[in-house]
């Protein structure tokens, strides 16, 4: 749900955000970490590892923008059905 503050900005209620995205954040948490450990410990890895952990950074952070635009854009849309219309 949006909320319209008195400014004018508009705030996202988090809540109304669907599970699947709950579950890609957890994921991008945990290679986030992965990322980290690799570059603080100066883990050897083997051949391009660490651009594969980078790439599926990449694929979730993408994955989590379009489930959050859906959302946001399904959310505008009930919005617009429940305002009244001006005669």
């Amino acid at each position: 749900m949006l909320a319209v503050l008195g400014t004018g900005a508009i705030m996202w209620n988090e809540r109304e955000m669907p599970t699947r995205w709950y579950e890609l954040l957890r994921e991008r948490m945990q290679v986030e970490q992965l990322r980290m450990r690799i570059v603080k410990h100066g883990y050897l890895i083997e051949g391009d590892q660490l651009q594969e952990v980078l790439t599926e950074a990449n694929n979730l952070d993408a994955e989590m923008l379009t489930v959050m635009r859906q959302t946001i854009a399904e959310a505008l849309a009930r919005e617009e059905v429940s305002r009244p219309q001006a005669a």
